[in-house]
């Protein structure tokens, strides 16, 4: 599924509101309940960090970051939220238990004009029960910009 600029804009605001909102928590929260730490997490991820490297103005960027759903229910990403030098795309139907899912994303350096750490917001339609709000998880790539 490829998001546009625009729809990609109207999505990050969205999110930004909804995490103020909601004071939603990402990737690794760990609960207590009755003393015994419980794992919230229900997505594993192969790594959430790519670095690119030296990026001469104008190219452009590719990279897959591969995941696992390790709960006992099917998840599904809800939303996948980027800044607008950044394309994805990712299963819209749900992964089973135990299932792998890819988040392809394409890195555009045309508008940029110095090296930035950008992260990728994921959010799932599977609740944290306990947190009461949706599942959020983060990946992240940076780059060395080469001006021509």
């Amino acid at each position: 599924m490829k998001i546009s600029t625009r729809t990609s804009l109207i999505r990050l605001l969205g999110l930004m509101m909804f995490a103020a909102l909601a004071g939603v928590g990402c990737i690794s929260a760990q609960q207590s309940t009755a003393g015994k730490p419980v794992s919230t997490d229900i997505l594993r991820f192969d790594y959430t960090h790519v670095s690119f490297g030296p990026v001469v103005k104008g190219e452009t960027r590719d990279t897959v970051y591969h995941f696992t759903n390790i709960s006992s229910e099917p998840i599904q990403i809800d939303l996948v939220s980027a800044c607008d030098c950044t394309t994805y795309t990712y299963p819209e139907e749900p992964i089973p238990p135990g299932g792998k899912g890819t988040l392809k994303i394409t890195f555009d350096s045309s508008s940029k004009e110095e090296n930035e750490t950008l992260t990728v917001d994921i959010i799932l339609k599977n609740i944290n029960p306990a947190t009461g709000y949706a599942f959020v998880y983060q990946v992240s790539y940076d780059y060395d910009l080469k001006l021509k």
